[in-house]
């Protein structure tokens, strides 16, 4: 079911209505991609996350579980603005967990991103993605050799010779 709120459009999956909203648990794709640092938001360690998660997969991964979650769409994390996405997770309803093998949250983001590899979405992606590759490695070697003759070559002007004065080593300009 998809609501529109505020300019929030938000989809729900296995809502039960005695909980409130805001006691679910806030996911952000950026917890568990393995492109991000700990300090861009990244909250599980690099060996056990995966490249370019969205918010989407996460949710897929939720009803995969059968746990309740809201998909909000038009949410960003503060480190990560350019990224939409994030998904309200209930995790624990009665002080009780509701996924099997995560206890806490920290468990339940490993888990996710251990599974969001196995998505039909995911597999698709890597089909396409190797059957391009194929398809440009069969191009002419002149036209690789001199795309990478150029990224390794410096262009533009010299620069950080400047000239400092004996006192104060300010630079003139």
């Amino acid at each position: 079911m998809s609501t529109t709120t505020n300019d929030v459009t938000t989809t729900t999956a296995n809502l039960p209505t005695d909980v409130d909203i805001k006691k679910y648990q806030i996911i952000y794709p950026v917890y568990i991609d393995k492109t991000k640092t700990i300090g861009d938001g990244r909250r599980i360690p690099k060996s056990k996350c995966i490249e370019n998660p969205t918010a989407a997969e996460i949710a897929d991964i939720c009803a995969f579980l059968k746990i309740p979650y809201v998909l909000e769409r038009e949410k960003r994390h503060p480190h990560d603005p350019f990224v939409f996405g994030r998904v309200r997770v209930l995790l624990k309803k009665d002080h009780e967990s509701q996924v099997e093998d995560a206890k806490s949250k920290h468990q339940f983001l490993i888990k996710v991103a251990s599974l969001i590899p196995r998505l039909e979405s995911r597999l698709k992606k890597q089909e396409t993605t190797t059957t391009t590759e194929k398809t440009k490695g069969t191009s002419s070697p002149a036209t690789t050799t001199s795309s990478t003759s150029t990224a390794s070559s410096k262009g533009g002007k010299g620069g950080g010779n400047k000239k400092t004065s004996g006192k104060g080593g300010k630079k003139h300009r």
